[in-house]
Formats: structure tokens, sequence, C-alpha cells
């Protein structure tokens, strides 16, 4: 209760509003809608074909077991061809994917909590839909999160109840006994609500434990670097003398011993080598740290200039000799610059994780090269021109398979051996703070291209 009041007595201090609560939790209950529905995902040809079978099949089961219930066969035959696309999402157009989050949700809701609450309705006296309810129930919690949850089962159920009562022509008559019944889901639906959140927690304890780990990975790596930073630092500012004592004493003909003049050069180039290795190395921990971050919006948001990020990530990123070379960047694009509100230093770490998949694709392939172009609003040929500026960043190596792109973004999901899942979703929820969002499109074997939408600031 006092850290009640605390939280209450701070948000009246800082003159939060009723309307910014509203907004608050819309937008984590948003947050927890998209989460399920990239849980979900890959289970949807699953979820398909088991409605499928239990929204036609049992049609002709229940009359057998109990000839008193009534039956809907139309209900059932729409929920089998509401799900059946659900089992083919990865052959829908690029167009139609956008919709899927949408659709997956009607279907949701129509096949589990509408259908079996006006099922029930129907059939307050049988076991058999009463035990299929609590079937219906559990489902619910596999796929969704608790607040997802909580709304999909108002909406479901709000809507089987007005069904039920058009159905009999606004005259409600509710048995006694389904009162008693309807009081014996509260006890399921308390335990739902105290258990429902163990994948968040999974979930959550994974991101803990990487977090810990490197952080203190980082943490010990950190203090060798700033040393062998620092030694280059002398070396750089001693090493030039010695070498010209050297050049002096050989000239002089004195008694020193001689090194091979390419010994010579590595040896003057030294101090740049260290230096570079030593901040190539911070920046790669830093990039660790950066995508293991799970919220970006308290950065500070300021207005950033997109060739500057990409330029700037271009100049940092710890390129091995030649790579380098495989990326085409035309630095006289200024025609082509545009402004986004964002922070430059996330922005360059979304470049650096986009540059880290594509030469790792290149590395693998033994072939291909990376380019990167502007598209600005207003010279975007597509229905998207008046809203978004793009950065296309595009390799031609190996490409992605198909049943693998829906779930590239999805954290900790990953198809490389050695590869943690976190640096595409790091990019996405990145994309995601700035009002903006990212997409992938790929021909296995040719090519693979992200595109980053970003609105006019």
């Amino acid at each position: 209760m006092n850290t009640t009041m605390a939280v209450t007595y701070y948000c009246a201090k800082k003159g939060y509003s009723v309307v910014f609560f509203i907004r608050l939790w819309t937008k984590k209950l948003y947050e927890g809608l998209q989460w399920s529905f990239k849980e979900s995902e890959p289970y949807f040809a699953t979820f398909g074909i088991s409605v499928l079978v239990g929204v036609l099949g049992f049609y002709f089961i229940n009359p057998v077991v109990n000839s008193d219930v009534y039956e809907n066969i139309g209900l059932r035959i729409v929920g089998g061809i509401l799900v059946t696309p659900l089992m083919f999402t990865q052959f829908w157009p690029l167009k139609l994917k956008k919709y899927l989050f949408i659709y997956w949700y009607l279907v949701f809701i129509y096949v589990l909590p509408f259908f079996f609450t006006f099922m029930i309705l129907m059939n307050p006296l049988s076991n058999i839909w009463h035990l299929n309810g609590l079937i219906c129930l559990i489902i619910m919690v596999l796929f969704v999160d608790l607040g997802s949850l909580l709304l999909l089962l108002f909406i479901g159920i709000s809507a089987g109840f007005i069904c039920f009562y058009v159905r009999l022509n606004g005259k409600v008559i509710v048995p006694e006994q389904l009162l008693w019944v309807l009081f014996c889901y509260l006890g399921p639906i308390c335990y739902v609500v105290l258990f429902s959140r163990k994948r968040e927690k999974i979930q959550q304890l994974k991101i803990n434990n990487m977090k810990f780990v490197a952080e203190s990975i980082a943490h010990e790596l950190r203090t060798p670097l700033s040393s062998m930073t620092m030694a280059a630092q002398a070396l750089g500012q001693l090493l030039p003398t010695f070498c010209h004592a050297y050049t002096l004493a050989k000239e002089a003909k004195l008694p020193v011993k001689t090194i091979a003049p390419f010994l010579q050069k590595n040896l003057e180039e030294l101090p740049c080598v260290l230096d570079t290795v030593s901040r190539n190395a911070n920046a790669m921990v830093t990039l660790l740290l950066a995508n293991l971050r799970e919220e970006t919006k308290f950065e500070k948001l300021q207005q950033c200039s997109m060739i500057a990020c990409i330029q700037s990530a271009l100049s940092t990123y710890p390129f091995s000799k030649k790579e380098r070379l495989l990326v085409n960047w035309d630095i006289n694009q200024q025609h082509n610059d545009f402004d986004f509100i964002g922070h430059s230093e996330l922005m360059k770490h979304v470049f650096f994780n986009l540059l880290k998949n594509a030469l790792y694709a290149i590395a693998q392939a033994k072939k291909g090269d990376i380019t990167i172009s502007i598209i600005p609003a207003s010279r975007d040929s597509e229905k998207k021109s008046g809203e978004y500026n793009k950065v296309i960043f595009m390799d031609t190596a190996t490409g992605i398979a198909p049943n693998i792109i829906p779930h590239i973004f999805d954290r900790f999901y990953s198809n490389k051996e050695h590869g943690t899942g976190i640096g595409l979703a790091f990019c996405r929820t990145t994309l995601h703070a700035f009002n903006g969002h990212i997409s992938c499109s790929s021909q296995q074997g040719k090519h693979t291209s992200f595109t980053l939408y970003l609105p006019l600031s």
C-alpha cells in the first residue's frame, strides 16, 4: 500500500494525468500483443491443423457422445475457413503480411474465446463443453501473455454473450447450474493469472543471465584493452625517437644490431596497430552490451543526420583486412541525406549489426559485396513516399531461406552455429523506439536486403 501511495504521489508531483497512464498501459498492452504474436508465429501451422481437427472433426463426435448437445456447423465451417490461411503464411505476399498481426488475433478470438463461450452458453448443462472451455483457457495461456490473455478473453466472451443474446432474440435465460459452472471457472482463471507469466520470466531470466555474463566479460576485457591503448599511445610518443636514433647510429656506422627494413616498418606501425586493435575490441564489446539492452526509449532522442550515422559506423567498425573494400557506399550523397529523430550512437550500432551479419555471410559464401543506399521520402516511388525515409542495406552473399525470414528479428533466434539471436532483435527494438521499423527480403543464394524505415523528422 505504501508503494502504491508513493507511486501515486510521485506521479502527481510530476504532473502525470490519467491520459498518461492510459497511454502507458495501452503501449504496454500493444508490446505484449506484439511479443505474443512473435512467439506464436512459428506455431501457426500447428495451431491451424489442431483447430481444423477440433472445430470440424468434433462436430461428428459430440452428437455421438451426447445427442442432446446444440451444434452449429456454420460457425465451425467459418472457423475452419479462417484458420486455413494461417497454415500457409510463408506463401503470403509481402503486401498481405503486414496485416498478419491483426488477422492472427481475429482468428484467435473467433476460434477460442468467442466460439467456446457461445457453445457453452448454448449447452449450459453439457459436461463436454465445460471441459472444452477449460481446454480453451489452457490453449490461450500457451499462446499469449497475461495482459493479452485478459484482453482477448474479455473481447471473445463479450462477443459470445452478444451472439447468444441475438440467437435467443433478446430472451436470455441463464440456468442456475451454468452460474455455478461459471463460478468454478474462477479457480482456473486465478491460477492462470498467477502462473501464466512463466514464459516471460524464463525469457527475462535468459536476458538477465546474458547481461550478467556479458557485463562481467566486458569489465574483464576493458581493463587490459585500456592498458593496451595507453601503452600504444606511450609507444607512439617514444618509438619515433628511438627509430630516429637508430637511423643516426646506422648513418654514423656505430656498432648497433641491424634491423631488417620490413621489421623496422612494422615496428613503426606497431603503435597504430595496437591502438586500432584495442579500439576495435572495445567497439565489439560495446556492441554486445548495446544488443542486450531491451529498452531504448529512455535515450534522449534528438535530430540526427543519416549520412553522418552511416559514415560514423563505417569509420569505426572493426573491419579486418580488405573487408572495407566490400562495402559500396557513395560518400557524396548529401543530396540524399535526411534527418530523423533518434539517437546517433544507437543507429550506428544498428549498422554494426547489419555489417557483422553481412560480412559473416560473405565469408561463408566466399563471394558478394555490400551496398548501402539512401532513399529520401520525397524521391520514393512507393505508396509510403509521404511517410518514411528509407535506407536499404543489401549484401549479395548466401541469402536467407524463406522459412527463416519470419523469425530473424525474434530475440534469441539464430541459425548460426555460434549466434546469439540478439543483434537483429536489437535493430528492430531501436527502429521501433525511433517510430520506424525494419524489414527483410531475400532470395536464397543471391542476396539479402534490409530496409530501414524512418518517419519524417
